[in-house]
Formats: C-alpha cells, structure tokens, sequence
C-alpha cells in the first residue's frame, strides 16, 4: 500500500523528535551558560591576567615592570581581549569572555567537521550525544576556570583528539 509507505510510523516519528530533543536540551543549557558568563565577576587569575595584559599594551614591560610567574603565551592570548577593549570599549572581562566563547565556537565547529570521521553511521548514539558533550566539556565543565590556561589547552587540543582518534580508526583524513 504506497499511502501506507508514505506516513512515517510512530517510532520513526519518536526517533526524530529524540533525535533534535537531546541534542537541543544540551544546546539549550550550554547557550545559557555561556550567557551567563557574560555577568560579572570574572575568575581573580583571569582579572590579573587581562591587567596584566592591558598595561602590556600601554606600554609596561612583562617580567620587567609587570612581575607574574605564568609564562608570556598566556599574556599573548589575552591582548586579543585587551585590543577589543581599547578599539571597542567594550569592558575587558566581557571582551575576555567574548573571546573565550568565540574560541571554544571555532574548536566545536571543527570537532563537529571531524566528528563523522571518528564516529560510523552505525553508532546512532554516540552521533547524538557527542556533539552537545564536547560543548559542555569546553563550556560549562570549566565552570570558574573558564578561560584559564588548562582550559584553554583543552579546546585546543579538542579537534586533534578527535583527530587522532579518527587515526586511530584508520579513516584517511
């Protein structure tokens, strides 16, 4: 019967409806999350950091006027913020978590790229759940060390994980 063919059944429907609720509900939490970021305060090692930061950029010396013992990448990373500040007005722990959110966006967009090379289309559930947990674990897992170095390491290092795991499949990349 062609008209029976042609209405999905309950189960398929079930399946779709699960298929964008999951998913959603964790997209939902960690889009809220991150607005929540956006309130004050930040984390006191991020604060001293961006200061650091910003008098870097007027024109104080690292390690020399401005004395901290974390090494000069992390000071590097932080000017991103320090110029939107200055050229925006923007204040600087917004500017900082604007940056922040916008780099674990550009990790999850490549972890997402990569993610049909690590997992098979057989593995329905781990399809579904994948992708809103690496969102969590760079977004909302850090909770107050959002933005901290390991933090940082973390959504860099999230694509080449699954990078290497797609290797580790064999799956020419």
């Amino acid at each position: 019967n062609p008209t029976a063919d042609a209405v999905p059944t309950e189960s398929a429907v079930s399946e779709r409806l699960l298929a964008w609720l999951v998913p959603g509900a964790f997209w939902v939490i960690a889009l809220f999350w991150a607005a929540i970021n956006f309130l004050p305060p930040i984390n006191f090692d991020e604060a001293l950091i961006l200061t650091i930061s910003e008098r870097w950029l007027g024109g104080e010396r690292l390690y020399v006027d401005l004395i901290d013992v974390n090494p000069p990448l992390i000071f590097v990373l932080n000017l991103v913020p320090a110029l939107i500040e200055r050229i925006t007005g923007i204040s600087g722990p917004i500017a900082l978590v604007m940056s922040i959110i916008a780099f674990v966006a550009v990790s999850v967009w490549l972890s997402l790229k990569i993610l049909p090379f690590v997992v098979g289309p057989g593995e329905a559930a781990t399809r579904l759940i994948l992708p809103p947990l690496i969102v969590i674990a760079l977004l909302i897992f850090p909770g107050d060390n959002l933005g901290q170095r390991e933090h940082l390491k973390v959504v860099s290092l999230m694509p080449y994980m699954l990078l290497a795991a797609a290797r580790i499949r064999e799956v020419p990349i």
